[in-house]
């Protein structure tokens, strides 16, 4: 097994962290609401499974869904993919259609930052290697 040495997880780990800060810059972190119910979905599994982690965890989460959906054992919609059984804790308790009451405002904003710069990410991705 090829085992990196520890600077090199760092550097990478900066890397991506600096990637998803510029992704969220360029999304408008401060003033971006989710701009489907797609991300909204995605977002909710982003805030349920990852609101304590950087945003690089969340990333992470947000791709899983997104690889999911595109996955034919999945639905191909994110919100489908969110609301299967036993797989993000807290979806199936979600208000459809609005926040839940204990929703930290800062946390939530984030997640839905973080869902909208992954999509954008995850579409400029597949676009470019077409």
């Amino acid at each position: 097994m090829n085992k990196q040495p520890d600077d090199l997880r760092t550097a990478r780990a900066f890397v991506w962290h600096a990637i998803i800060g510029i992704l969220l810059w360029a999304a408008g972190i401060a003033a971006v609401r989710a701009e489907t119910t797609g991300a909204d979905c995605l977002a909710l599994a982003v805030f349920t499974e990852a609101r304590g982690e950087s945003w690089l965890g969340q990333a992470a989460v947000a791709q899983v869904v997104l690889n999911r959906a595109a996955d034919p054992r999945w639905p191909d919609d994110l919100c489908s993919v969110v609301s299967q059984p036993e797989q993000f804790h807290g979806v199936r308790d979600w208000p459809k259609g609005r926040e839940p009451i204990d929703v930290n405002p800062r946390a939530w904003r984030q997640a839905q930052a973080v869902a909208v710069a992954v999509m954008r990410a995850s579409c400029a991705s597949s676009v470019a290697t077409r």
